[in-house]
Order: structure tokens, then C-alpha cells, then sequence
């Protein structure tokens, strides 16, 4: 089976910033876009499907139906509970008089607080999540709502800063994921039914995501229609790159260059890592702009000047 990762292993904070300049000899990352973990064991699994830390979307499981033989974690009663917090995020914000993206399936029979045939709009065979709901996940997702999404980030030093909020130094990693979107665009045009999608939402409304440039990958999963319940796969945890491994394998297909690189720092350069960012104008300000982000980059001073 052939590798779509590569690793590279750093030993300074200034090393690794090196290589994510657009000139960097080591990596061409034009047609990259980028994700920063706090702690390199973390895979790249949204935060509706992981399991670890607080899984939020666990309480949405009961939406007001219960239904003999269905497994609470099964990829349907998981899609139910998504669709009933993606639905409630999206009701909230409209009734507020908030910008909310255009969505056939959210807005219907949105006078009613709960949406009876949510099982019936689920359980059609449709690809989950629906193109129709994509930017409203996106939406979502960016103010904490777990989704079926994955942030990334065009600018990998937005991608570095958040690699940097690690809460404490310890023997460990943080990394920056790299996600080759030009040769996963050439492969989804091959074939039409690929379950990856790239969401790319408006950034106007939205002033965080602006400043993040963020952007989102969707992995797609059918929803069959059975008429027992109990017949329902579990959920699929498996993260991105190995979804995507197994997909080129059922495939049989072949990429020329890695889909993904992986870079790893030590978490005692953390520090350093954050000094250097802010240097470069990557701070709170920056990513959260507005008076929280100035005021916690503001108490993130005294920290920073200790490390200098």
C-alpha cells in the first residue's frame, strides 16, 4: 500500500517556521492547505465523530424519538443528532436576525421547534451531510458546534499558531498538518462520487474566519435506507488520512506526490514557537479580531516577555 504521509521531525521552532515560507527549499506547500494540532497524537477526526475529550455531541443523541433496536452509536442515530444541533444552531441565529446561509432542508418547517420527519429526511439513502447543509456546518463548526468537519487553513502560520496553544510542556509533540488539495482535486475529478468534499465558505459575516482563512473537508457517508434499525453500521472514526488510504486502495489508485506531510515539533520549543509567531503578527489580535482577541493577547504579554 503505498504512503500518502510524510513526516519531518523539527528540533527548533525556527526550523519548522523555515519550511512553511512560501520559498522554503525543503517543501513546495503552494497547493497546501494546513491544520495545527497541540498535541501530535491527535488524528484528524472531526469533533462530532471523536471520541476523545469532551464529546459533545453525545447529549443530542436523544432528540424527543426513540426508536426500538437503534444503536446510539450507529452512523444513523449519529446523523439524527447532527442534523437536530445543526438544525437548532441554524434556527437560533435566524430568529436573532443573524446572517444565515441559504438551506432548503434547515429551513424547512422551521416555525416548529422540533422537526418530526428529521428520521425521514435522514434515512433516504442521501450522502450525509448534504450539500445543501455544508456551509451551515461550516458556520457551525466555526463557533464550537461539533460537526462532521474539519478546519483547516490556507496560511500555515495560522495553522503554527494554533499547533501552538499547547497548556503545558511536556515530552511530547504538537504538529502542522499539510493536506494536498491539488492532487485531491485531481482525484475527485476522476471519479464524481468521491465522499470528499471541500467546503469554502463565505467569509463575509464571519470577521474570525476571515482573519483564520479557514476553510473546511467534508468525508461524506451514505445513509442507507433498512428497514431495521439494528442493521445500522457504527460510526466511522477512522481520521481523514486513513480514509483516504483506504479509498485510493478500493480504487486502485495512485497519487505522485504525498497527500500529506506531517511536521512535528518538540513541546519544549512551544514557547519559542509563540514568541516567534507573535513577532510575525500572529497573535490573539489576529485570529479573533476584536476586543477579546486584543485583551488576550494583551494578558499573553508578560508571558511572552518572559520567554524572550
Amino acid at each position: 500500500m503505498q504512503n500518502i504521509c510524510i513526516e519531518k521531525k523539527y528540533e527548533t521552532a525556527v526550523g519548522l517556521l523555515n519550511d512553511l515560507l512560501p520559498w522554503s527549499k525543503v517543501f513546495n506547500l503552494k497547493d497546501y492547505v494546513f491544520r495545527g494540532h497541540a498535541n501530535a497524537d491527535f488524528q484528524l477526526v472531526p469533533t462530532s465523530v471523536r471520541l476523545y475529550g469532551d464529546n459533545k455531541i453525545g447529549k443530542f443523541r436523544k432528540v424527543g424519538v426513540v426508536v426500538n433496536g437503534l444503536d446510539n452509536d450507529s452512523e444513523y442515530s449519529l446523523a439524527v443528532a447532527e442534523y437536530k444541533l445543526l438544525r437548532d444552531f441554524y434556527r437560533k441565529a435566524d430568529s436573532l436576525g443573524l446572517d444565515v446561509p441559504r438551506s432548503d432542508i434547515l429551513r424547512d418547517r422551521l416555525y416548529q421547534e422540533y422537526d418530526s420527519r428529521a428520521f425521514f429526511k435522514i434515512s433516504d439513502g442521501q450522502r450525509w451531510l448534504p450539500i445543501d447543509m455544508l456551509e451551515s456546518a461550516g458556520l457551525a463548526q466555526h463557533y464550537g458546534i461539533p460537526t462532521r468537519l474539519l478546519d483547516w487553513t490556507y496560511d500555515p502560520f495560522v495553522a503554527a499558531f494554533f499547533a501552538s496553544l499547547s497548556s503545558e510542556i511536556a515530552d511530547g509533540n504538537i504538529c502542522v498538518w499539510a493536506f494536498n488539495t491539488m492532487m485531491m482535486g485531481t482525484l475527485t475529478a476522476r471519479d464524481l462520487n468521491c465522499p470528499l468534499n471541500m467546503v469554502t465558505p463565505h467569509y463575509g459575516g464571519n470577521p474570525n474566519l476571515a482573519a483564520q482563512k479557514g476553510l473546511f473537508t467534508h468525508w461524506a457517508k451514505n445513509i442507507p435506507l433498512v428497514e431495521d434499525f439494528s442493521t445500522y453500521p457504527v460510526v466511522d472514526r477512522r481520521p481523514l488520512d486513513e480514509l483516504i488510504q483506504g479509498y485510493l486502495a478500493e480504487k486502485k489508485l495512485s497519487v505522485c506526490q504525498p497527500i500529506f506531510i506531517k511536521m512535528l515539533l518538540p513541546d519544549r520549543q512551544v514557547p519559542s514557537l509563540a514568541v516567534c509567531l507573535r513577532d510575525l503578527g500572529y497573535g490573539p489580535a489576529k485570529m479573533f479580531p476584536g476586543y477579546s482577541g486584543v485583551a488576550a493577547e494583551l494578558l499573553d504579554l508578560e508571558k511572552m516577555m518572559w520567554e524572550r
